[in-house]
């Protein structure tokens, strides 16, 4: 860079007045030159800090768009700037309410366009979308959010510039979603599912905790129901609320539903039943007979007629859902 100004501060401080061009980049650089006679000792230099500050006078200021530091804010839906060439335009928007914006520019000329956040990340950018060779970007963004539009002419061509307008159409008017309803349910060994709904919700966002009155900590978000919660502890009791997400925000979030997974082991304890018969057996003490034992699988259940010359009676087991095996033991 060629040098602009040169300056030697022998004192505290000293104030300099340059005339700066608006949207130019200039370095201020500071040096010790050893071989000044004002050096103090042998060739030392002491600096406990140093500060450069700047102040803007007159139309020293730039003008209004022409950098990110400057930028032409926006009231309402619609800001007007100009383009220089080869340049850009910089407008400043203070999201008011959460929700999907649109943003879209007239000029005379190709024009291309970013949204960056205040820390000019990129959030979007587009060329044509709109139609005419003008850009058309669509974001959600929300409440106080602060965003820049960075217009210029596509490809930063010379003879793309002249006036331009920013304009805005602004999230529908809304409300969030209504309290959920939650329920938890098929259980496996790893996994519990969670059915939620909620009025005007669009997706949900999951919270879930070890006990019914300890922290609930998200889970998942941004997903539709039903939803499986996978990774589990076998033989576990889990607790969810939900909250639901829609384009104006995430509503408050339900009363807790719970669920417990399956135990390990593979099903559930068998059932021992022990009688005083053998199959097909006759005890001449008890002039009783068993005509054997049998399975109904409409009812899940196994069953036995016990058979007296005058009477009968059914003995019936029913056998537990989830049971790997249906396996009955008499004893004589």
């Amino acid at each position: 860079m060629p040098m602009t100004y040169a300056s030697n501060i022998e004192s505290n401080y000293k104030t300099d007045t340059l005339a700066l061009k608006p949207g130019g980049k200039y370095l201020v650089e500071l040096r010790w030159d050893k071989y000044e006679s004002y050096s103090a000792g042998s060739n030392a230099v002491f600096i406990d800090s140093i500060s450069v500050n700047f102040t803007t006078s007159g139309s020293g200021g730039g003008t209004p768009g022409d950098s990110i530091t400057n930028p032409i804010v926006v009231s309402g839906t619609s800001a007007n700037g100009t383009l220089l060439d080869t340049k850009d335009v910089y407008f400043k928007y203070i999201v008011p309410t959460t929700g999907s914006y649109t943003f879209t520019t007239s000029a005379s000329f190709d024009a291309y366009m970013q949204l960056l956040d205040s820390s000019q990340n990129l959030l979007a950018q587009d060329d044509d979308s709109a139609g005419n060779a003008q850009p058309k970007i669509t974001y959600t963004l929300s409440t106080g959010q602060v965003v820049y539009l960075k217009v210029y002419g596509y490809n930063h061509g010379a003879g793309k510039n002249g006036p331009i307008t920013l304009n805005i159409t602004p999230a529908s008017v809304g409300s969030v979603p209504g309290t959920p309803s939650v329920s938890v349910g098929s259980p496996t060994t790893s996994s519990l599912t969670i059915n939620m709904s909620a009025t005007g919700a669009t997706s949900f966002n999951v919270y879930r905790s070890t006990s019914a009155s300890g922290t609930y900590s998200l889970i998942a978000s941004g997903v539709t129901s039903p939803y499986m919660n996978t990774g589990l502890s076998s033989n576990t009791t889990y607790y969810y609320k939900v909250a639901g997400v829609n384009n104006y925000g995430t509503g408050a979030q339900s009363t807790y539903a719970y669920g417990t997974t399956s135990n390990s082991g593979g099903g559930v304890t068998p059932t021992t039943i022990v009688e005083d018969f053998s199959d097909s057996s006759f005890d001449p003490r008890l002039n009783l007979s068993l005509s054997g034992w049998e399975y109904d699988p409409s009812v899940g259940s196994i069953m036995a007629i016990v058979a007296e010359s005058t009477a009968s009676a059914t003995l019936s087991v029913d056998i537990p859902s989830g049971a790997a095996t249906r396996t009955l033991t008499t004893k004589v």
